[in-house]
């Protein structure tokens, strides 16, 4: 009975033991937290693909190995987005780091384990994370509601190209353009949504960039609609139309299926730019890169990207990714086509 009580002792001591030390650890470093984190992006609206890097910053260096799921942008919902891991690393400066991680793309999340550093850099490429919503009108929506993780957040996207951008909710959001990159600046964790106009098509599209939305709302309530200036009825008829585009992209997004224009046969030679596309790519041996089509077929990216989309879909290309490029490639249904094409032009001479 007494070794029964002394083998029972003895294993509660160590059970205790036990506890106690693996609580020691977390009580040293309990005040360990998340303090910055800052997004870096870089989207190209031609080949609808993004490279993203985060900062991720602690307040102190870890003592031990710690665990911390970092967010990642998450694809639209409903659309053909995702994205791939780059790389993580660590300051160079930091000696006898131990770094693993692993991908939760249910969560959207890397997991991190980790010590000996307080800055951690995760890089990855987004794809397909645009929605066209008419000629020349896209929407980008930036989800960054999972960043709140951390105690302060920014982040800086570029559209790179041409382009007049808004950002719905504007509040606290800076956007700044030159003439090849238009730069937005973002301070909350919260979902964005981009409406990317290309140029020439942003009076019909979206507000003025520099109309002051706030007092505009104001004037509206003090006035009575009836005495409203024709500049003030413009402003609204803009806003209005504004507001019914980003209330269709978010329907498009939350869609359950995707509805898909097709290309009839008969389609095919009765559009003057699907016919230059393939009797671009077939010129060439059979594939391009989408950017040279531009420079080959004399169209605008919108119109090459749009084309592209739809043959891609009907099975007459398909796009390659190497490296940033998108390489058109023609299957051999669109081999067939080109052959009819060229067929056709030559009865014609």
């Amino acid at each position: 009975m007494l070794k029964n009580v002394s083998l029972m002792s003895l294993l509660l001591f160590v059970a205790l033991f036990i506890v106690l030390n693996s609580m020691t650890p977390a009580y040293l470093q309990e005040n360990l937290y998340v303090y910055r984190i800052v997004i870096d992006v870089f989207y190209d609206v031609t080949d609808d693909l993004g490279f993203v890097e985060e900062n991720i910053s602690l307040n102190t260096v870890p003592n031990q190995l710690i665990e911390i799921d970092v967010p990642l942008i998450p694809p639209p919902t409903g659309g053909k987005g995702y994205y791939e891991l780059i790389n993580i690393s660590y300051s160079p400066t930091h000696k006898n780091v131990y770094l693993s991680y692993s991908v939760d793309k249910k969560r959207n999340v890397v997991k991190l384990v980790f010590n000996a550093t307080k800055s951690v850099l995760v890089r990855y490429a987004i794809y397909n994370y645009l929605d066209e919503i008419g000629i020349g009108v896209y929407g980008l929506l930036m989800d960054l509601s999972n960043f709140s993780i951390a105690n302060n957040m920014y982040a800086k996207i570029r559209i790179i190209g041409n382009y007049t951008v808004d950002v719905y909710p504007s509040l606290n959001v800076s956007i700044t353009s030159s003439k090849d990159v238009v730069t937005i600046e973002l301070n909350d964790p919260q979902p964005y949504t981009i409406i990317i106009v290309e140029k020439g098509f942003e009076e019909i599209t979206t507000p003025p960039m520099t109309s002051p939305t706030t007092s505009m709302e104001t004037s509206v309530q003090q006035q009575p609609l009836a005495i409203l200036g024709t500049n003030d009825l413009i402003l609204i008829s803009a806003i209005v139309i504004a507001t019914l585009l980003l209330l269709y992209l978010i329907w498009r997004r939350h869609r359950a299926g995707v509805e898909v224009e097709t290309i009839a046969p008969g389609d095919i030679f009765s559009d003057e730019t699907i016919r230059d596309i393939i009797v671009a790519i077939g010129d060439l041996g059979g594939e391009i890169k989408q950017s040279d089509l531009v420079r080959a077929t004399g169209r605008p990216k919108s119109t090459i990207s749009r084309r592209v989309k739809r043959l891609s879909e009907e099975g007459f290309v398909e796009i390659i990714r190497k490296g940033k490029y998108n390489i058109v490639k023609l299957t051999p249904k669109g081999k067939e086509i080109y052959g009819k094409i060229k067929s056709e032009e030559k009865s014609k001479e």
